[in-house]
């Protein structure tokens, strides 16, 4: 499966469908993922929020970009992990710019 994989630029994105080590993470409603490679039918990264899952299969073809009400949404969203604070998503962080 991981094969067939290639690198790309680290882009956040929307996503429903989803495996990881073939068990379904999927979510029921569009939610927040970071992603770092590709295959011809996946992506692969990371729910942003959740267990902490690496290398998880986002179905390219329920994963899309951002909106502009999710940008807006999220880039007032502050961060945390493991009780440490992050910050704050920008939102070009959020559209993928560099």
């Amino acid at each position: 499966m991981g094969s067939m994989r290639k690198k790309i630029k680290s882009k956040y994105m929307m996503a429903t469908k989803a495996k990881h080590n073939k068990k379904d993470f999927s979510s029921s409603v569009p939610d927040l993922c970071v992603v770092h490679y590709e295959t011809p039918k996946n992506y692969i990264g990371s729910w942003f929020t959740g267990i902490g899952a690496f290398d998880v299969f986002f179905l390219k073809e329920t994963t899309r970009e951002l909106t502009e009400k999710e940008i807006k949404y999220y880039s007032k969203r502050h961060v945390m992990l493991n009780s440490n604070y992050l910050g704050k998503l920008k939102e070009k962080e959020l559209r993928n710019e560099s």
